[in-house]
């Protein structure tokens, strides 16, 4: 198989992530609903996003 297929058919969604939107709409738990807490927020999906094209490359 290609190694740049997605893999959102063999992954569930992201949790961490749905409740960083899920804030912003404010309805999530309010981790990342802090103005101080956002950039690092925007810093963690950034750094899961890394992660998962990590192992997009390491799978193929």
């Amino acid at each position: 198989s290609r190694g740049e297929e997605p893999l959102t058919a063999e992954r569930p969604p992201v949790s961490g992530l749905q409740d960083f939107l899920d804030t912003i709409q404010g309805k999530g738990s309010g981790y990342f609903g802090t103005a101080d807490s956002f950039a690092s927020a925007r810093a963690g999906v950034a750094a899961h996003e890394a992660a998962i094209s990590g192992e997009r490359v390491m799978v193929r």
